[in-house]
């Protein structure tokens, strides 16, 4: 990020001077649509006899290009519409994001959500603590994202997204999901308008790193820029791994599932609920006086009972799990 320091001078009617130990981030679009109304003029506008007449002060101004600070982040402006000892001017920093005609929205959004994701950081707030002009004084501003259908939850997915840039591990994943849904998207970013760039089908094993967006909104991190929506957790359940295999020769157990594919997990995971047993991947070996095969058939050499719960395709796997179950 490029930052330009234009800071108003002191004494001006647009820099109150009080001192500020910020505890929020406030956005705020700047309602020009003029195509020279970049952050470099705006830059030029907070330090004219208008602005300071008003007065109005923030203290930054972000384009497609380049950011402009026009306050210390240790003193207050009047950008919050709350009053002259309001929470959102007197503990917020400020930021105005550009709407001039022709500008990459973007890539200014971004510029602006990283900038955000740092101050958050840089104090050690949470992401609840980034807030819009609207939450302040009722305004609607920042007007571009709120018109926007989900626009507002889609930048904070991005902020949590720049938050989390730097310290996810790709080496030690949180958790491992499986997917639930027939055909999963992954795209380049926490929300739909971002390209999908692959798919998942239903019963495959991922890897989860980081969980971003507001509930019900919820997306996973599976990968370096690879996300899954889980929203209200229908497409993705956490993964517990079956048990190992016993370590003794002699130990064997009652009943035992084993699947063909992971596909078959979820209906494997019904069967086992009633018989409260293990399920065992493709290629296990595995000990157990009673065999449940889920889909395909028994692994080569099992020699206690087997019960074959495979069909032809897995609607007919399924119709067989359920008189299973059901029997």
């Amino acid at each position: 990020m490029i930052i330009i320091k234009e800071f108003i001078p002191k004494g001006r009617g647009n820099r109150p001077g009080y001192s500020m130990d910020y505890q929020y981030v406030t956005m705020h679009n700047t309602g020009s649509r003029s195509p020279y109304a970049d952050a470099k003029a705006h830059s030029a506008y907070i330090l004219s006899d208008s602005a300071a007449n008003r007065p109005a002060s923030w203290h930054y101004t972000v384009d497609d290009g380049v950011i402009y600070q026009h306050l210390p982040l240790t003193e207050n402006g009047w950008h919050a519409g709350d009053g002259g000892q309001g929470t959102g001017n007197r503990k917020s920093v400020g930021i105005e994001m550009c709407e001039n005609s022709g500008i990459d929205f973007n890539k200014m959004e971004d510029m602006a959500a990283k900038l955000a994701a740092k101050l958050l950081k840089d104090k050690g707030l949470p992401i609840t603590r980034l807030k819009q002009h609207y939450d302040w004084s009722g305004k609607n501003c920042p007007m571009v994202l709120r018109s926007r259908k989900n626009g507002w939850v889609e930048f904070v997915n991005r902020v949590v997204r720049h938050m989390a840039s730097d310290k996810i591990d790709y080496d030690k994943p949180k958790y491992q999901g499986i997917v639930l849904s027939d055909t999963l998207n992954i795209r380049s970013g926490p929300s739909t308008r971002f390209d999908r760039v692959n798919s998942l089908n239903k019963g495959q094993i991922i890897d989860v790193y980081a969980e971003t967006g507001i509930a019900p909104y919820v997306w996973l991190m599976i990968g370096k820029d690879q996300f899954v929506s889980n929203a209200e957790g229908k497409y993705v359940a956490k993964y517990e791994k079956p048990d190992e295999v016993l370590k003794e020769e002699d130990d064997m157990l009652d009943v035992a599932i084993t699947i063909n594919s992971f596909v078959d997990y979820p209906m494997a995971e019904v069967v086992a609920r009633k018989e409260n047993c293990p399920i065992y991947p493709p290629g296990r070996t595995v000990k157990a006086k009673k065999l449940i095969v889920v889909g395909g058939r028994a692994p080569d050499g099992f020699k206690g009972e087997i019960i074959a719960l495979g069909g032809k395709d897995r609607f007919d796997t399924a119709r067989k799990v359920e008189a299973y179950i059901n029997k």
